[in-house]
């Protein structure tokens, strides 16, 4: 043990001369200059090993971006040629090509079909591959088209359509929506549905309409390069059309419409087939004449003829002729209906009788085409009939003549008629007329009055009132003598009100 014993607290130990507790300025400096260069060494050696990282960082970051741009390149590339090679296959395919180059073109479309295969799998290269070969074996089926004579990139047009109407293209499963403005090409398939009704249009000047509950099949649209010769084809299932073969585009052109039992070949006529359930076909021909083949026997169809193709291949003829269409009486040449209260509306329409008929068929729409016609009676016993109940607007109308058999002969030319209402309309006053003679001749101020704002129609002029109701018409050259004129005044919920007026125009001022 030892022992400690305290040391006075006055007592101070002093040190030898020379000798300091407390460092000098110099040694101080000299030892935080060796602690902050040995820190400054061991911060740039952190600095260099993040600076690699950083560096490591961004070369593999580089290096992804590249593999990833060229990955994009050539998955684009690959992308366009499918879409170059399904174009020219599209081509090949519209030129006939399927039918007299399908060697050819089953390799392309073998090779377009791997492609598309690959380009799901991520192998865009081997993708790319395939196409560029599919573009090539197309364009090569299509130069052998041209080498055999055959020319036939043609196609018919859906000129119009009503309801529900489809269409299946050619290699596909499903149906789309048919508009109008559609082209149609080869072993294209089209239906229609109950109410509805489509047209289609050929380039030689033929018109097909389908009508409801039908399927039609587009066979052949082909024309031969060195006569130019054309060849449409059609094949009926279940179908209701009619057709009006040939046109300024005809001359030597032929259109075949296959049925279940019979073949129909003309080249100017105009005739209607109805195919039914039991594959018995009706063919009428109301104008040109029609080769009708069926159980190796020909029979020739002339105009108002009609022979009905059996389910066993016979051709059956009609004991009496189809007669020929009335001549409408009343009304004819758009001709202005006006009436002050629409519950006392009534348009007469009259036409000629023909000799032989049974019963008539009439027909009322809004448009030329029939599509939705707003009146359809069949077995009319007379040659006239009142329409009633006629909302203000143009209308078309036509009919036709059923003889002793039941069977229909082709409408007649189609009429119209306009009906206007006044009372039940817009309020409209003609305030002043000025007649002035020019060298021109004479030109008609008319000022009137009507609703602020509102757009009316003075005979073919368009105007608008201001802002007070106020309009000013003019109308010029004008002949001398009674002038009809006619103010249209559209209504916002649909129809218009109809006022007419007469002028009697002499020398102006």
């Amino acid at each position: 043990m030892y022992a400690v014993s305290e040391m006075p607290a006055s007592r101070v130990i002093k040190m030898p001369e020379g000798l300091s507790s407390t460092p000098s300025r110099s040694d101080r400096g000299r030892g935080w200059k060796k602690r902050l260069n040995w820190k400054v060494l061991i911060i740039s050696r952190r600095a260099l090993r993040l600076w690699i990282i950083i560096l490591a960082g961004l070369l593999l970051l580089l290096a992804f971006l590249l593999f990833s741009f060229r990955e994009a390149g050539i998955e684009g590339k690959a992308k366009e040629a499918i879409s170059s090679a399904q174009k020219a296959l599209d081509s090949a395919y519209r030129a006939g090509a399927e039918i007299f180059a399908y060697e050819r073109y089953a390799q392309a479309l073998a090779e377009l079909s791997k492609a598309k295969k690959f380009h799901q799998a991520g192998d865009f290269k081997t993708s790319y591959d395939h196409a560029v070969r599919a573009e090539g074996l197309a364009r090569r089926a299509e130069a052998e088209m041209g080498k055999q004579g055959i020319a036939a990139s043609r196609f018919s047009t859906v000129s119009a359509t009503s309801g529900k109407v489809e269409i299946r293209r050619a290699r596909e499963l499903s149906w789309q929506p048919v508009s109008k403005g559609m082209n149609l090409f080869p072993q294209d398939q089209i239906r229609t549905f109950s109410h509805s009704q489509v047209q289609l249009t050929f380039d030689d000047g033929s018109v097909l309409r389908v009508k409801p509950d039908s399927l039609v099949v587009i066979d052949d649209l082909s024309q031969e390069a060195g006569t130019s010769r054309k060849r449409t084809s059609v094949r009926l299932l279940v179908s209701d059309i009619e057709a009006r073969i040939g046109g300024p585009g005809a001359e030597r052109s032929e259109f075949r419409i296959e049925m279940p039992t019979a073949v129909a070949r003309a080249e100017r006529a105009e005739l209607a087939v109805r195919v039914s359930p039991e594959r018995e076909s009706k063919i009428r021909v109301f104008s040109g004449s029609t080769e009708l083949t069926s159980g190796g026997k020909t029979l020739r169809l002339e105009s108002g003829q009609e022979v009905i193709a059996t389910r066993d291949q016979k051709l059956v003829a009609s004991s009496q002729p189809l007669l020929p269409p009335p001549t409408p009486i009343t009304p004819v040449g758009l001709k202005q209906f006006l009436f002050a209260d629409p519950k006392q509306a009534k348009i007469p329409l009259a036409w000629t009788e023909v000799p032989g008929a049974k019963s008539y068929h009439l027909q009322v729409a809004s448009d030329p085409l029939f599509f939705d016609p707003i009146l359809d009676l069949g077995n009319l016993n007379r040659v006239e009939y009142d329409l009633e109940k006629v909302e203000s607007g143009t209308y078309f109308w036509r009919v036709s003549c059923l003889n002793a058999n039941g069977s229909e002969g082709t409408f007649c030319d189609l009429e119209s008629f306009q009906v206007g209402y006044t009372a039940a309309g817009l309020p409209l006053r003609i305030e002043d007329i000025l007649v002035l003679t020019g060298r021109g001749g004479n030109t008609v101020w008319i000022k009137g009055k009507t609703e602020p704002s509102r757009s009316l129609q003075v005979n073919h002029l368009l105007i608008k009132s201001d802002s007070e109701g106020t309009f000013w018409a003019r109308l010029t050259p004008v002949p001398r003598g009674r002038l009809t004129v006619t103010f249209r005044i559209p209504h916002p919920q649909g129809g218009c009100t109809i006022f007419q007026k007469e002028i009697l125009v002499t020398r102006g001022i």
